[in-house]
């Protein structure tokens, strides 16, 4: 089976992620905006990644617990030891009761316990919708003593911008919670990181994007390099003149 590359120490890491990677290194930054081409492949590490995946692949080296959340899928894990990893926290937090969890919170070690495990999870919140369902379960995870990295996808249907008298009660307390969230010295204390992408910035609560203690990020369409290393990776019996030309052509395109 083929290992997982160091994606954090990649020469081709996106520069976009290279910063994200550095402030969070370097200051209390713990909460960051990815916005612009979050919906895009990933060339990096010699692959090429949905952006779910190359995001589970890049904290794989941290070993944080990794939980997405959309609002159209509901909350889902890289894999069942996540999955696991997150059931004996929401039992240790008593967000789950530990009676509907086998073995309650000190059931997650390998192998079949595991898997059930994740099932359990899985049936108590994994078709969660709701974003103040989903949002409560993710702040305990962040209240837990392991470090986690969430990230919540569609983050503009989550907490919409606008004018707190046209939101709704649930969209203005969303926002407020994930606002809240930023300014955490515990949150950050715990090497916990929020992440939250948007195709669209103007759509996503400016109580979160105009707030300093966030780290706002573009994605950019993919340069003339990056392009030219997927056709690499992806068309590997390209000439250098079709590979050129092809680089030229697909200029503003998504590499999906």
């Amino acid at each position: 089976m083929a290992t997982t590359p160091d994606l954090p120490r990649a020469a081709d890491l996106p520069a976009w992620m290279g910063a994200l990677r550095d402030r969070f290194l370097k200051t209390d930054t713990s909460q960051f905006v990815l916005h612009g081409n979050v919906h895009d492949l990933v060339y990096s590490g010699g692959r090429v990644w949905s952006m779910p995946g190359f995001l589970d692949a890049f904290f794989a080296p941290s070993d944080k617990l990794v939980v997405h959340y959309d609002p159209g899928r509901g909350i889902w894990f890289p894999d069942d030891r996540h999955a696991a990893r997150a059931g004996t926290a929401w039992a240790a937090t008593g967000f789950i009761a530990s009676t509907k969890l086998t073995g309650g919170p000190r059931l997650s070690g390998e192998g079949a316990a595991q898997r059930v495990l994740a099932r359990q999870v899985y049936a108590e919140l994994g078709m969660e919708r709701n974003p103040a369902i989903a949002l409560a379960a993710l702040e305990h995870l962040l209240l837990h003593s392991t470090p986690t990295a969430v990230i919540v996808h569609y983050a503009e249907l989550v907490a919409p911008d606008g004018p707190a008298s046209g939101l709704g009660f649930d969209d203005r307390t969303a926002a407020a919670q994930i606002h809240r969230w930023s300014l955490s010295d515990d949150f950050a204390r715990g090497d916990n990181l929020v992440l939250l992408l948007t195709s669209a910035l103007p759509d996503l609560a400016r109580r979160i994007t105009r707030n300093p203690r966030v780290g706002v990020l573009p994605v950019p369409m993919p340069g003339p390099l990056e392009r030219a290393s997927f056709l690499a990776h992806t068309q590997p019996g390209l000439t250098p003149e079709r590979g050129e030309k092809l680089t030229r052509v697909t200029a503003g395109l998504q590499l999906r």
